[in-house]
């Protein structure tokens, strides 16, 4: 015996193909949209040296105005992170580890927001 196809099943398929749609359609959106930088936003870090453009001649009469870069910005909302990767230190050697060795400075870091300790 053969299932019967009624128009509530159809509906149903044809509703949950176009919601697929709709949900492939806003990805693809969300991945070109992560993809495209920010204005100002370096393509490597570190940003690479800043090499004058203008002419520059025998005084500053005979040069182009001076242009400098413009420092790099957050985006507003951005959190505050400070990532410290350290290789080859050596298990608890920092006192804010738990060592032995003073490092006051890293005391204050970890004292003053979140810590999370690496595994």
């Amino acid at each position: 015996m053969k299932p019967k196809l009624t128009k509530l099943t159809l509906a149903f398929g044809l509703a949950a193909l176009v919601v697929l749609m709709l949900l492939a359609h806003s990805v693809r959106a969300a991945e070109t949209a992560a993809q495209t930088p920010l204005p100002g936003t370096p393509s490597v870090l570190p940003r690479p040296d800043f090499h004058f453009p203008g002419n520059v001649g025998r005084t500053y009469l005979d040069s182009d105005p001076a242009r400098f870069p413009q420092p790099v910005q957050a985006p507003k909302g951005a959190p505050n992170v400070v990532l410290i990767l350290l290789d080859d230190a050596g298990f608890g050697q920092f006192s804010t580890f738990g060592g032995a060795i003073p490092s006051p400075t890293m005391d204050k870091l970890a004292g003053a927001g979140d810590f999370h300790r690496g595994r």
